[in-house]
Parts: C-alpha cells; structure tokens; sequence
C-alpha cells in the first residue's frame, strides 16, 4: 500500500479555507451550545461508527494507540457537547458506559484482526462518517492557537508586562511544546486513523503543523477582526 508522503494534502487546503475565512466568519466554537454543538454530537457517532469499519480494498493494519487517542478526545468531547446542550444525566451516563462496552469489542477485533476490522466499507462512506469530526477537532486545536496569539484574548502568550525574556519563553513553551502535543491529539491521531494512507512520517506533520499554525493565527489575527461585529456600547 501507497503511503501518502505529500507535505500537504487536499485536506490541508481545505483546513486552511476553514480556518483562515469560515470559521472567523462563523464565530463562536462547536461547545458553544446550539445547532453547532448538535452537529459536533451527529460527527462523533460517525467518527465512532468509523472506527469499527475498514476501507474496502485499502484496509491495513491500524495502531492501536491511534484507537485509544482518537476515540478518548471524541468521547470527551460528545461529554463536553451533552453538558453545552444540558443533557440529561442519564445521556452522559450512556456516554461513560458505552465507549467501555465498546472499546471491549474493538479491543477484541483489533486483536483478533492483526489490527484490521471485521466489516468494510467503500472509501467514500467511511470518508463521509469520520471526516466531519476530523475537521471538528482540527478547529478546536485552531480555536486555541488563536487564542495563544490572539491580544485580546486572556489565554495570549504575548502578555509581556515589559518583559520581553518570559514571553519569549513562553511563546516558545506554548507553541513549541503544548501546541505540538495537542496537535498529535486532535489532528494526528484522527486525521491517521480516519485515513490508511496518511503518512507516518515526522517531517511531514511537522510540516503540516507549521501550516495549522500559520493558517490558524492568519485566521484569529487578520481575518476576524475584519469580519467581527464591532463592540456594543452602552448609552
């Protein structure tokens, strides 16, 4: 099997007109509650369902350290929707049992597969069920960079109080340790399991992180304060 080692992909420039023009546009993030929030919910099951099918004709071994990663941040996240949503206790309480019960049975086809799975799927039905959550968690991760960049926001890096030496340290610890990490959780992972093809390749993701990051902090610093509605004053 062909493993993609392209720097970027159709879906990195998809990404990035996500990001840098549509979600500023958009506003607000999808656990702001509302119709967004209830299509981050309809996204996570398809992400679930996903994860049980292979790509008929390209199915390959999958790790199953992708599998845990990827399906932990979507179970954590279908939680975070069911409290924006206020949910009742006993949704969340499925929420908790079910990937338990779930995880047992892939768990078990995982083992028994060599790491592939029981049924497939034509590529573009498994395409069409995972990648509305991959895009999900790759604005969630955009959300927060451009916070980190963002000046007026209380999460920014660049609060320097004068001080040029901490903020260096800290831009360098936010952007070159944390954001890293939680782009191996929220794009990496997913976007790996989702597709067989994705490369595995250091160099690539680190390229296609340079890309997240420069489309995110366009995105948060050029285009929203274009496009946000100005500030109400009070009479």
């Amino acid at each position: 099997m062909a493993v993609q080692s392209r720097l970027l992909t159709l879906e990195d420039l998809i990404w990035a007109i996500w990001l840098v023009l549509l979600a500023p546009i958009r506003g607000g993030l999808f656990l702001d509650g509302g119709p967004a929030t209830l299509f981050l919910l309809v996204a996570a099951l398809g992400f679930w369902v996903s994860a049980f099918l292979g790509e008929r004709g390209r199915e390959g071994p999958r790790s199953g350290w992708l599998l845990l990663l990827s399906l932990g941040v979507c179970t954590i996240l279908i939680d975070a929707a069911l409290k924006q949503i206020g949910a009742e206790m006993r949704w969340r309480m499925i929420n908790t049992v079910a990937p338990l019960v779930l995880g047992v049975v892939l768990a078990i086809q995982h083992r028994s597969t060599g790491g592939r799975t029981w049924l497939r799927a034509p590529r573009w039905l498994r395409r069409v069920l995972a990648w509305p959550f991959v895009m999900i968690l790759a604005d969630n991760f955009a959300a927060l960079i451009g916070a980190m960049v963002d000046l007026r926001s209380p999460l920014s890096i660049f609060e320097t109080d004068g001080d040029l030496g901490p903020a260096l340290f800290t831009a360098f610890f936010s952007l070159g340790l944390i954001a890293p990490m939680l782009y191996a959780f929220f794009v990496v992972a997913p976007r790996r399991l989702s597709c067989v093809e994705e490369s595995a390749q250091p160099r690539v993701w680190i390229v296609r992180y340079l890309w997240a990051l420069l489309t995110a902090v366009v995105g948060a610093t050029i285009v929203e304060p274009l496009v946000a509605p100005p500030p109400v004053t009070a009479p």
